[in-house]
């Protein structure tokens, strides 16, 4: 009769015995890790929705004269021939209002600028060298647009 601890079979259920259970502690560290991730995952969305809220809350707090005084700033820049797009009629040339413009470089530009934290001054530079970037101020002031980004 041979003993049951050299058969095969034993060793097998052995081998398999060790792999079950170092299976079931790479899964514990596993389970572990995905809870700690979900966890952070959550305390970022946490932080972004935070973040999102105190920009708001930054542009909800500006003068409303100082919007005011932007968008007259970027009519008149949209007005004026020599360094502007010289438009008759500045943001509403040809009867139409160019609402991509207050859109792109008023809330996109000087607003943004302004919940930073920029100075008005600041946010007014901001939204101009972002006007200065555009095709269409390139095609009006060539020799004033910024300089386009080399391609590499």
């Amino acid at each position: 009769m041979v003993s049951a601890d050299g058969t095969p079979w034993s060793l097998a259920v052995r081998v398999l015995s060790l792999l079950s259970a170092v299976l079931l502690v790479v899964v514990f560290l596993e389970a572990r890790t995905v809870r700690q991730v979900r966890a952070e995952l959550q305390q970022l969305r946490s932080e972004r929705d935070q973040t999102k809220a105190n920009i708001a809350a930054a542009w909800t707090r500006q003068p409303l004269e100082e919007a005011d005084s932007a968008l007259r700033w970027l009519d008149t820049f949209y007005a004026e021939p020599t360094e502007g797009f010289g438009r008759k009629g500045g943001l509403c040339a040809e009867g139409r209002l160019n609402d991509r413009a207050i859109t792109a470089y008023l809330v996109g530009g000087f607003l943004a600028s302004r919940g930073a934290g920029d100075s008005y001054d600041a946010s007014i530079a901001a939204m101009r060298a972002q006007i200065v970037k555009t095709d269409d101020y390139r095609a009006v002031h060539p020799e004033l647009a910024a300089p386009l980004p080399a391609v590499k």
